[in-house]
């Protein structure tokens, strides 16, 4: 179970009026996205781990690919206040951007800056 409110946020790799794809890390430096659900319904935590991340930031697979790849069976997904834990298939087809290679998303969207700190960690 990923406790949300034990992890602390790095900040947006995506954003569009608002956070599609978020970052962040727990006290023992695991990394952990956010994804923004296409159906307005939230947002679903989920681990992953650097190697897959770079993969992603170099166009070599695409986010719903990060989403499977995680090891975990639920996810938590937080709508306002309310967090709950969900199986990992629920959501593999409402993350937003899912189906999108970072090469083809709008530069405005992209965060340069966190991108260059992931790479360089």
């Amino acid at each position: 179970m990923i406790e949300i409110n034990k992890l602390n946020k790095v900040g947006d790799i995506l954003n569009s009026e608002g956070m599609i794809l978020g970052l962040y890390k727990n006290q023992g430096g695991d990394m952990f996205l956010a994804s923004r659900l296409i159906d307005g319904t939230g947002e679903v935590f989920y681990n992953t781990k650097k190697d897959v991340l770079i993969k992603y930031l170099n166009s070599e697979i695409n986010l719903r690919e990060i989403y499977l790849s995680t090891d975990d069976f639920f996810v938590s997904k937080k709508f306002r206040e309310k967090t709950n834990q969900h199986m990992k298939n629920e959501f593999i087809e409402l993350i937003q951007m899912g189906d999108k290679f970072y090469n083809t998303i709008a530069i405005g969207m992209k965060n340069e800056n966190i991108v260059k700190d992931i790479i360089s960690e």
